[in-house]
């Protein structure tokens, strides 16, 4: 299967060290979200994939990996609950006593 894809090359300033860092993305406004990137270049590329992915499987794959998100986002907002209801029965408690 042939895929062919528009590619954006970015410069920005080396982090660690003096010149630049080039870095490659598919989209072209990256700099609405890295203000830092100057484009440089771009260019259609075609890749050969040669194992197609089944889009089911993939499919799949994201909705599990969005449940166990939401399943852990789900149990910490539990907890902070929980410690504020416990925080608050015992100052009930010391109230009553």
């Amino acid at each position: 299967m042939k895929v062919t894809q528009k590619i954006y090359l970015y410069a920005r300033p080396a982090w660690r060290a003096e010149g630049l860092e080039y870095v490659a993305f598919h989209h072209a406004d990256m700099q609405n979200v890295d203000k830092d990137l100057t484009p440089i270049a771009e260019k259609v590329v075609e890749f050969t994939v040669e194992n197609v992915p089944d889009p089911i499987a993939l499919a799949i794959g994201i909705i599990e990996r969005q449940k166990l998100d939401a399943l852990e986002k789900f149990q910490t907002a539990t907890a902070e609950l929980n410690d504020r209801l416990s925080k608050l029965q015992a100052l009930t408690n010391e109230v009553r006593s």
